[in-house]
């Protein structure tokens, strides 16, 4: 059954430079309803870790997942993801 009334958010994250290239983040989420904030919660975290060549090149990895109680389509509860990627910016 799908609860279609307010739901609750909450995130936390911490984020830090190591040295002066390696940078670091770490990320939680929580979801939910307000009848089922523990029961039923849709869950996620993000970690990434990023090496920073110079001031336009960085390399980054990341792992993300995502759990859901319920989720919308018929998909396992869990998702994992692995990310690595030669970052770009100017």
């Amino acid at each position: 059954m799908t609860n279609k009334g307010l739901k609750i958010g909450s995130y936390l994250s911490y984020k830090q430079w190591l040295f002066d290239n390696i940078f670091l983040d770490l990320s939680l989420y929580h979801q939910a309803s307000f009848k089922s904030i523990i029961s039923s919660p849709r869950l996620a975290s993000s970690s990434k870790a990023a090496y920073q060549f110079n001031d336009y090149l960085q390399l980054v990895f990341m792992y993300q997942n995502l759990y859901d109680y319920e989720p919308v389509v018929p998909i396992k509860p869990w998702f994992h993801r692995f990310i690595s990627t030669l970052s770009v910016s100017f």
